[in-house]
């Protein structure tokens, strides 16, 4: 039997937020290769934007870390692009709890399993914006200690947050 072709009007793109994805990229990555996709949404933002192209690497590169941004199952069939902001080991083992840098709540605590990997780079404008090393975890951190205080959300700490924009080391990943 001959393999179908099938012509370019055919092929249906997979969508980051389709269960499809959800399903494949969760098994490319524990197959141990990235997955490299186009962002959507704004829960990231500044620093992941809608459209940015993320490339996802599997989580045996190394431990999570707090302030890590990973790809993770959220519900069943949805996958999200969020950071890790908490670490809790319970007698079920490590549990982290996951949270988008624009959202005020967190979307919950999940155990390993359901992360499948971590954000190393994001391309946005032709520019490779590289997300590892000292510069990308202090961000982390910083956004870290937002989601746990009012850090940045109350009018008195806002000359703070624009200070902290202008920063060399911060602004490379926000312009």
């Amino acid at each position: 039997m001959k393999p179908a072709i099938t012509t370019a009007a055919e092929v249906r793109p997979l969508i980051y937020g389709m269960p499809a994805f959800s399903e494949l990229s969760a098994e490319i990555l524990h197959a141990g290769k990235a997955v490299r996709f186009r962002a959507r949404g704004s829960s990231m933002q500044p620093l992941v934007r809608d459209g940015d192209i993320l490339l996802i690497e599997p989580l045996d590169t190394g431990p999570l870390q707090l302030g890590e941004i990973v790809l993770c199952n959220q519900r069943a069939g949805s996958v999200v692009v969020h950071r890790v902001v908490r670490r809790q080991t319970s007698p079920d083992g490590v549990r982290y709890t996951i949270q988008g840098d624009q959202v005020e709540k967190a979307d919950g605590t999940l155990s390993l399993a359901k992360i499948h990997g971590r954000l190393v780079s994001l391309e946005r404008a032709g520019k490779v914006i590289h997300l590892q090393g000292l510069p990308a975890s202090f961000l982390g951190w910083l956004a870290v200690l937002r989601s746990r205080s009012s850090f940045g959300r109350g009018q008195s700490l806002q000359f703070l947050k624009h200070l902290v924009k202008r920063l060399p080391v911060v602004s490379t990943f926000l312009t």
